[in-house]
Protein backbone atom coordinates (compact mmCIF):
# COMPACT_ATOMS: atom_id res chain seq x y z
CA UNK A 1 0.00 0.00 0.00
CA UNK A 2 0.86 3.68 0.14
CA UNK A 3 2.68 3.46 3.49
CA UNK A 4 4.90 0.64 2.22
CA UNK A 5 5.72 2.64 -0.89
CA UNK A 6 6.60 5.72 1.15
CA UNK A 7 8.80 3.60 3.41
CA UNK A 8 10.70 2.14 0.41
CA UNK A 9 11.21 5.65 -0.98
CA UNK A 10 12.57 6.83 2.39
CA UNK A 11 14.97 3.86 2.54
CA UNK A 12 16.46 4.75 -0.86
CA UNK A 13 17.03 8.53 -0.84
CA UNK A 14 19.37 8.47 -3.86
CA UNK A 15 16.90 6.73 -6.16
CA UNK A 16 14.33 8.33 -8.44
CA UNK A 17 10.69 7.41 -7.85
CA UNK A 18 8.44 5.77 -10.42
CA UNK A 19 4.81 5.77 -9.34
CA UNK A 20 1.60 5.67 -11.38
CA UNK A 21 -0.07 7.84 -8.76
CA UNK A 22 2.04 10.74 -7.47
CA UNK A 23 2.03 11.49 -3.76
CA UNK A 24 1.63 14.90 -2.17
CA UNK A 25 4.87 16.87 -2.68
CA UNK A 26 5.24 17.13 1.12
CA UNK A 27 5.58 13.33 1.21
CA UNK A 28 7.76 12.89 -1.88
CA UNK A 29 9.33 16.03 -3.37
CA UNK A 30 8.65 16.54 -7.08
CA UNK A 31 12.36 16.37 -7.98
CA UNK A 32 12.54 12.77 -6.69
CA UNK A 33 10.25 11.51 -9.46
CA UNK A 34 11.62 9.93 -12.63
CA UNK A 35 8.77 11.55 -14.58
CA UNK A 36 7.00 14.84 -13.92
CA UNK A 37 4.21 13.92 -11.46
CA UNK A 38 1.76 16.23 -13.26
CA UNK A 39 2.34 14.34 -16.52
CA UNK A 40 1.93 11.00 -14.75
CA UNK A 41 -1.35 12.16 -13.18
CA UNK A 42 -2.56 13.38 -16.58
CA UNK A 43 -1.69 10.12 -18.32
CA UNK A 44 -3.43 8.11 -15.58
CA UNK A 45 -6.55 10.30 -15.55
CA UNK A 46 -9.30 7.80 -16.36
CA UNK A 47 -11.54 10.66 -17.46
CA UNK A 48 -9.13 11.33 -20.35
CA UNK A 49 -8.38 7.78 -21.52
CA UNK A 50 -10.30 8.45 -24.72
CA UNK A 51 -7.43 10.81 -25.68
CA UNK A 52 -5.06 7.84 -25.72
CA UNK A 53 -7.24 5.15 -27.29
CA UNK A 54 -10.63 4.51 -28.78
CA UNK A 55 -10.54 1.01 -27.21
CA UNK A 56 -12.31 2.05 -24.00
CA UNK A 57 -15.96 1.66 -23.01
CA UNK A 58 -18.29 4.60 -23.54
CA UNK A 59 -17.80 7.02 -20.64
CA UNK A 60 -18.59 10.54 -19.45
CA UNK A 61 -16.40 12.54 -17.05
CA UNK A 62 -18.34 14.36 -14.32
CA UNK A 63 -17.34 17.17 -12.01
CA UNK A 64 -18.11 16.62 -8.32
CA UNK A 65 -21.15 18.90 -8.64
CA UNK A 66 -22.46 17.12 -11.75
CA UNK A 67 -22.02 13.71 -10.10
CA UNK A 68 -24.04 14.85 -7.08
CA UNK A 69 -26.94 15.87 -9.34
CA UNK A 70 -29.08 13.38 -11.24
CA UNK A 71 -29.09 15.06 -14.66
CA UNK A 72 -26.55 12.57 -16.03
CA UNK A 73 -28.78 9.63 -15.03
CA UNK A 74 -31.10 10.04 -18.01
CA UNK A 75 -28.11 9.23 -20.26
CA UNK A 76 -26.87 6.34 -18.08
CA UNK A 77 -29.35 3.68 -17.00
CA UNK A 78 -28.16 1.13 -14.45
CA UNK A 79 -25.97 -0.89 -14.32
CA UNK A 80 -22.99 1.46 -14.68
CA UNK A 81 -19.40 1.69 -13.46
CA UNK A 82 -18.32 4.78 -11.51
CA UNK A 83 -14.57 5.49 -11.32
CA UNK A 84 -12.69 8.32 -9.72
CA UNK A 85 -10.56 9.82 -12.44
CA UNK A 86 -7.34 10.53 -10.56
CA UNK A 87 -5.50 9.48 -8.54
CA UNK A 88 -6.58 5.89 -8.28
CA UNK A 89 -5.29 2.51 -9.15
CA UNK A 90 -5.76 -1.14 -8.60
CA UNK A 91 -9.54 -0.81 -8.47
CA UNK A 92 -9.62 1.26 -5.28
CA UNK A 93 -11.64 3.99 -6.94
CA UNK A 94 -14.20 1.81 -8.73
CA UNK A 95 -17.85 1.12 -7.92
CA UNK A 96 -20.09 -1.26 -9.85
CA UNK A 97 -23.60 0.11 -9.57
CA UNK A 98 -26.33 -2.44 -10.29
CA UNK A 99 -29.06 -0.70 -8.26
CA UNK A 100 -29.88 2.59 -6.53
CA UNK A 101 -28.30 1.44 -3.26
CA UNK A 102 -24.98 0.80 -5.06
CA UNK A 103 -25.19 4.23 -6.69
CA UNK A 104 -25.90 5.93 -3.35
CA UNK A 105 -22.85 4.18 -1.84
CA UNK A 106 -20.71 5.41 -4.76
CA UNK A 107 -22.00 8.96 -4.25
CA UNK A 108 -20.99 8.86 -0.58
CA UNK A 109 -17.65 7.17 -1.25
CA UNK A 110 -16.63 9.54 -4.07
CA UNK A 111 -18.27 12.76 -2.81
CA UNK A 112 -16.25 15.80 -3.84
CA UNK A 113 -14.19 13.81 -6.39
CA UNK A 114 -14.11 14.05 -10.16
CA UNK A 115 -15.47 10.77 -11.57
CA UNK A 116 -16.39 9.17 -14.81
CA UNK A 117 -19.51 7.15 -15.36
CA UNK A 118 -18.82 4.27 -17.70
CA UNK A 119 -20.71 1.62 -19.57
CA UNK A 120 -20.94 -1.64 -17.61
CA UNK A 121 -19.62 -4.51 -19.71
CA UNK A 122 -21.39 -7.52 -18.22
CA UNK A 123 -19.78 -9.99 -20.61
CA UNK A 124 -16.21 -8.70 -20.41
CA UNK A 125 -13.76 -11.60 -20.17
CA UNK A 126 -11.03 -9.66 -18.34
CA UNK A 127 -9.88 -6.23 -17.24
CA UNK A 128 -6.15 -6.28 -17.90
CA UNK A 129 -3.94 -3.41 -16.72
CA UNK A 130 -0.76 -3.08 -18.75
CA UNK A 131 2.26 -1.01 -17.74
CA UNK A 132 4.58 0.38 -20.40
CA UNK A 133 7.74 2.44 -20.50
CA UNK A 134 8.47 4.78 -23.39
CA UNK A 135 12.17 5.67 -23.59
CA UNK A 136 13.32 9.11 -24.80
CA UNK A 137 14.24 7.52 -28.17
CA UNK A 138 10.64 6.30 -28.57
CA UNK A 139 11.32 2.64 -27.81
CA UNK A 140 8.34 1.08 -26.06
CA UNK A 141 8.90 -1.62 -23.47
CA UNK A 142 6.25 -3.78 -21.83
CA UNK A 143 7.08 -3.86 -18.09
CA UNK A 144 4.16 -5.67 -16.51
CA UNK A 145 0.48 -6.42 -16.29
CA UNK A 146 -2.21 -7.45 -13.87
CA UNK A 147 -5.79 -8.56 -14.13
CA UNK A 148 -8.42 -6.96 -11.91
CA UNK A 149 -10.73 -9.26 -9.99
CA UNK A 150 -14.21 -7.92 -9.35
CA UNK A 151 -17.05 -9.73 -7.61
CA UNK A 152 -20.51 -8.44 -6.81
CA UNK A 153 -20.22 -4.68 -6.53
CA UNK A 154 -16.61 -4.43 -5.48
CA UNK A 155 -12.95 -4.77 -6.28
CA UNK A 156 -11.24 -7.88 -4.88
CA UNK A 157 -7.63 -7.36 -5.90
CA UNK A 158 -5.30 -7.90 -8.82
CA UNK A 159 -3.82 -11.12 -10.14
CA UNK A 160 -0.23 -10.48 -11.20
CA UNK A 161 1.62 -12.85 -13.51
CA UNK A 162 5.23 -11.68 -14.06
CA UNK A 163 5.57 -14.11 -16.98
CA UNK A 164 2.52 -12.79 -18.84
CA UNK A 165 3.26 -11.49 -22.32
CA UNK A 166 0.57 -9.54 -24.17
CA UNK A 167 -0.96 -11.30 -27.16
CA UNK A 168 -0.29 -9.51 -30.48
CA UNK A 169 -3.69 -7.77 -30.49
CA UNK A 170 -3.08 -6.33 -26.98
CA UNK A 171 0.53 -5.45 -27.84
CA UNK A 172 -0.73 -3.45 -30.85
CA UNK A 173 -3.17 -1.49 -28.67
CA UNK A 174 -0.39 -0.89 -26.10
CA UNK A 175 1.87 0.42 -28.85
CA UNK A 176 -0.83 2.83 -30.07
CA UNK A 177 -1.57 4.09 -26.53
CA UNK A 178 2.14 4.56 -25.74
CA UNK A 179 2.76 6.50 -28.93
CA UNK A 180 -0.21 8.80 -28.29
CA UNK A 181 0.95 9.31 -24.69
CA UNK A 182 4.50 10.07 -25.87
CA UNK A 183 3.11 12.63 -28.32
CA UNK A 184 1.39 14.38 -25.37
CA UNK A 185 4.77 14.91 -23.75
Amino acid sequence: GAQGHLQRVAEHPGHRVISPHPFDSRQIPTERYYLDPCLVARLNDKGRMHELTDRVPRAEPLTPAAFALDSWRERWPLPVVIKITTPSGGGDGVALCHCEADLNQARQRFAGRRVKVQQYLANARANINVQLHVAPDGEIAFIGASQQRVEGSGYCGNLIDPQWVPPPSVALICDQVARRAAALG
